[in-house]
Formats: C-alpha cells, structure tokens, sequence
C-alpha cells in the first residue's frame, strides 16, 4: 500500500474537484496579460520612434513602422477579445473600465489582413 500511495503516475484530479474560474476571473486575467502585452510593445515602438527621430534614414523609419506595426496589430486583436468579457457578470468596477478602455481606445484599427495592416503603417511613420 506504501508502494502504491509513492507511484510516480498519481491519477488526476476530477473536473468537479478543480475550482471553477468565473467570467469575472478570467476578464481580470485577460486584462492583466494585456495590459502587459501592450506596455512591452508600446515600449518598443517608443524607443523605435525615438530612434527614427534622430538618427533619420530608411533603415530607422523600418524599424520604426515595424514596431508601430505590432503594436496595432495586438492592440486590434485585444480589443476583439475585450469585447467578449465587456458584459461578463460580477466585474470588479476597475476591470471593466480597463475593458472599455481597450475597447474604445483604437483611433485607427487596422485591417484585418497583415499586409494591409503593414502598408498603414509604414504610410504613418
């Protein structure tokens, strides 16, 4: 009986034993990778822009475009997603400005394709 309680294959928990997730728990888990999906990548194309700035060439308006690129790209994405916890029952009133925020925070969403998404912005930069 020893033997068998130390085996290395333990079975697994049951579904029902496993704590339930709520909708309210998973919008705030969504909001907080977000949020830091979104500082990284903001950060990015900060210092790309900075660069651009003051060392102009072809090379750093690329670099520039491509970081301003993925940036949009995952702010679109997001906001898509955002919008399926926006009316999820029981958010904390924090969470659900962060949703709306993302949400409503696109000023020029990109398109759907990658390319087209990629000739925007190097139009911008």
């Amino acid at each position: 009986a020893l033997l068998a309680a130390c085996s290395s294959n333990p079975k697994p928990l049951p579904i029902s034993a496993l704590p339930a997730i709520t909708p309210a728990e998973e919008a705030e888990a969504f909001v907080d990778s977000a949020e830091a999906v979104l500082l990284e990548l903001s950060e990015k194309a900060g210092r790309a822009q900075w660069v651009q700035s003051t060392y102009i060439t072809y090379d750093t308006e690329l670099i520039a475009a491509e970081a301003t690129e993925e940036y949009l790209a995952a702010s679109v994405e997001l906001a898509t997603r955002a919008a399926d916890y926006i009316d999820a029952e029981g958010l904390h009133p924090e969470v659900s400005r962060k949703l709306q925020i993302l949400v409503s925070g696109l000023t020029m969403p990109a398109p759907a394709d990658p390319q087209k998404t990629a000739a925007v912005t190097r139009i911008q930069t």
